[in-house]
């Protein structure tokens, strides 16, 4: 079974159009997308702003509540593009993502394909893979500020509450987790020397041992390893033009980047391919 892996997309259509006509005729069955949809700057402004000066002044609110409309726009773009292909879509929000909008625009998505949330819970992906996942910046960096941060509690207490209310989703053969922070150890911006990485979702991978974690972050870099016997795949950005296919059945793995032929067109550059023994 193919899937698809997306992360980074920062709102750039035209690069995401590229890859989805690109995999279209490849057999793909899935698309998991890895957070951070498009560039969200309105409610973190709102936020720094009222920390600062309180509540805002009527015409500044007027502006930025322009501003969140558009972001739901552009999510609803990104929506409507992903659903175009007919394949069904697994989702996490990124560090950097506006849930509210970005859920008010999956509210309002009203194409053929699913888009499926598997932030804080989990969903079927084939009679016996499940994914679960947790979206959202983990322990970050201090001083560093994202839209979305949740404690390293919250990892646990995300896959217990799915363990314990789907029990049989939860408990099929095969298991794939989806983060927006790496697992510590695992670098995902460009000082790839540097121990970046959530102890939680090393921990998590640990204890729940998934066949496959899958995880991205803005400017991610692509990686493909294996820890604990787990294969950790990190797509790359979108906006880079970065993505990978992988085979959870085969254990294939492809990373890809878009290029541009001489006549302007896209086309894509197999940059590396793993498989499993």
């Amino acid at each position: 079974m193919k899937v698809l892996l997306i992360n980074d997309v920062a709102g750039q259509l035209d690069q995401l159009q590229a890859v989805l006509q690109i995999t279209g005729g490849q057999n793909v069955d899935a698309v998991v997308v890895l957070g951070d949809l498009v560039v969200t700057a309105a409610r973190q402004e709102v936020a720094v702003l009222e920390a600062i000066v309180g509540a805002l002044p009527w015409s500044l609110a007027n502006a930025v509540e322009d501003e969140i409309a558009a972001e739901e726009m552009t999510y609803a773009d990104v929506f409507a593009l992903l659903g175009s292909g007919g394949l069904p879509i697994y989702i996490i929000p990124g560090a950097h993502d506006d849930l509210a909008a970005l859920d008010a625009a999956r509210g309002r998505y009203q194409g053929l394909a699913p888009i499926m949330s598997v932030h804080g819970t989990a969903a079927a992906l084939s009679a016996d893979t499940v994914v679960a996942g947790l979206g959202g910046s983990i322990s970050p960096a201090q001083g560093e500020w994202t839209m979305l941060e949740y404690p390293a509690k919250e990892v646990t207490a995300a896959f217990e509450y799915v363990a314990r209310v789907r029990p049989r989703l939860w408990n099929l053969p095969q298991r794939i987790l989806l983060f927006a922070t790496a697992p510590l150890g695992e670098s995902v911006g460009p000082q790839e020397h540097a121990a970046t990485g959530a102890t939680a979702v090393a921990a998590a991978i640990r204890r729940y041992q998934p066949a496959w974690v899958l995880y991205g972050g803005t400017g991610s870099r692509p990686r493909s390893a294996e820890f604990a016997g787990t294969r950790l795949i990190n797509p790359g950005a979108l906006q880079h033009g970065e993505y990978a296919v992988i085979d959870v059945t085969r254990g294939d793995v492809q990373m890809l980047h878009l290029g541009v032929t001489q006549q302007g067109a896209r086309s894509t550059v197999l940059v590396s391919i793993t498989a499993t023994a």
